[in-house]
Parts: structure tokens; C-alpha cells; sequence
């Protein structure tokens, strides 16, 4: 049985998922992806249709003095439908309010006051799985994720180490991939 019988669940948007294959070219890894595989015959593909990171429990945020979803507050950020204000000189508003209830106060190092807010006491928890399974911080580009791991892991006194990766996407080969 393909995976020793184990139910297997490879997670992840295959669009956005390298393969590492050292020393190879483009062609050996499009052929190292697990669509390409015997073992892909025995998979069935689900499609996930609801973000599970925003839970239907998550008490509401305030704007302009009324209760709003997080759910819809977050969603009208990414479709580009939130309110947005001018400051100052701006010519168009490009500016969008930040509920209190989801920003994070700070003077001195902001980086160092999302770590803090999100793992409090992390030097005493950052072995316990639990207590960092149901925390996260996302984050737009390397540049600045970098940084912010950095000051995670340096909480950390046991021996640690760092992976890096490497961004590059060949459209070619994965828009030739049948899911």
C-alpha cells in the first residue's frame, strides 16, 4: 500500500509549492512533483472552500464607532472595499483604519512588540507544541518575515536551526500540471 498504508495529507496550494531537487534543472523537478507520481493514482484531491483561520468565534472589531466581523473586516481589506482616509497632503484617500482591538501598540522596536503580543512568555513555551500551534504571524515577503523568525528563534536556548528557501516559480511547468 503506497505509504505504508498511513493516510498521508500533503497540504498547500500546489501553485505556490517548490520541490527541491539538488543540482537538477527545471524538467527533473516538474516530473518530481507528486502529480507526476505513480503515487498520485491513489490520491484523492479536496478542495478547500473556507479559510479555517477565521473562526466564526472571533469576537468583533470596531470601525467608526460600529461592531463589524473580523471575517468581513478582513475580507473587505483584501477585495479592496474597506474605508479609506487621506492624511494630510494625500491627494486620494489610501489609508485604512486599524481596529484597536487587532493593533498593536508599540514605542522602540515594532517587530519585537508582534512577537511579543503573539508568544507571550515564548522563552518559556517555545517547546510546547501546543502553545505555538495555535499562534502564527503572516507575513507579506522574506524581507520581512526574516527578521521577525530571527527574533523567534533567538528566543529559543535549545539548539536550533534555519532553513532557507528560495523563490522562484516556473509557470511553464506547473500550468502543465492536471490536478
Amino acid at each position: 500500500m503506497p505509504f505504508g498504508g498511513l493516510t498521508v495529507l500533503l497540504g498547500g496550494d500546489f501553485w505556490q509549492i517548490l520541490l527541491v531537487v539538488a543540482g537538477e534543472g527545471r524538467e527533473v523537478i516538474g516530473v518530481a512533483s507528486v502529480s507526476k507520481s505513480y503515487l498520485w493514482r491513489e490520491c484523492t484531491v479536496f478542495h478547500l472552500w473556507q479559510n479555517m483561520c477565521i473562526e466564526p468565534n472571533v469576537p468583533p472589531v470596531t470601525l467608526d464607532g460600529k461592531a463589524v466581523s473580523f471575517k468581513d473586516w478582513v475580507l473587505s481589506l483584501g477585495d479592496g472595499l474597506a474605508p479609506t482616509y487621506a492624511l494630510d497632503e494625500d491627494i486620494e484617500p489610501c489609508w485604512v483604519e486599524i481596529p484597536k482591538e487587532v493593533h498593536v501598540d508599540y514605542s522602540g522596536d515594532p517587530i519585537k512588540a508582534i512577537v511579543d503580543k503573539i508568544y507571550p512568555d515564548l522563552q518559556h513555551n517555545h517547546g510546547d507544541a501546543e502553545y505555538l500551534r495555535g499562534r502564527a504571524i503572516l507575513m507579506p515577503l522574506n524581507e520581512v518575515t526574516s527578521p521577525t523568525g530571527l527574533r523567534i528563534v533567538c528566543a529559543n536556548e535549545d539548539e536550533t536551526w534555519i532553513g532557507y528557501t528560495k523563490n522562484i516559480v516556473y509557470r511553464e511547468i506547473f500550468n502543465d500540471i492536471q490536478y
